[in-house]
């Protein structure tokens, strides 16, 4: 094989490498740049836009809050911190009962919910979400009635003990 020692040279044309339509002129290529530049200027302008309606939004959004019953929002910011509104949007419960559940949360799960806010959340619950007729008989007679045995109860011994005593006097 022999091997040439200078360049090879080869039909091409250099013509083209380049892009279809290129710019040749000095105006051609200001032209192009100003096209761009106001391509850039638009983006920055609906840019700015987007972010004034993401404003307005937020806005909107933050008055329709505070436009909620401070009970309303303080129950959901409080509940909502360690469980979905969901675990307890179809429960029913008396005043007593909501009063209990808060309490248990607050007791045995670390809920940081200080006693002024207990009251308020407990009342809100109770009024949006209250007992039926059974659940109300339960949550209401039972107390009643644990106060009435506890209290019958020293009366009820008292007795059983008198009695020990006149049988056992009597034998």
């Amino acid at each position: 094989m022999v091997f040439a020692a200078g360049p090879a040279a080869a039909d091409i044309d250099i013509s083209e490498y380049e892009p279809p339509g290129a710019l040749e002129s000095a105006r051609q290529r200001a032209q192009m740049r100003e096209g761009i530049a106001a391509d850039i200027e638009a983006e920055h302008r609906r840019a700015e836009q987007r972010a004034a309606q993401e404003r307005r939004e937020r806005a909107e959004a933050a008055a329709r809050e505070a436009r909620r019953p401070y009970a309303e929002r303080l129950t959901e910011q409080r509940c909502t911190a360690c469980h979905t509104a969901r675990n307890f949007a179809d429960v029913r419960h008396t005043w007593l009962g909501w009063r209990l559940v808060v309490a248990r949360m607050v007791w045995l799960n670390g809920a940081p919910i200080p006693l002024q806010e207990q009251s308020v959340i407990t009342g809100h619950l109770a009024a949006s979400r209250p007992a039926d007729a059974f659940t109300r008989v339960i949550e209401n007679g039972l107390p009643v009635l644990l106060i009435a045995i506890a209290a019958s109860t020293p009366v009820v011994l008292g007795r059983l003990r008198a009695r020990r005593r006149e049988t056992r006097q009597q034998a």
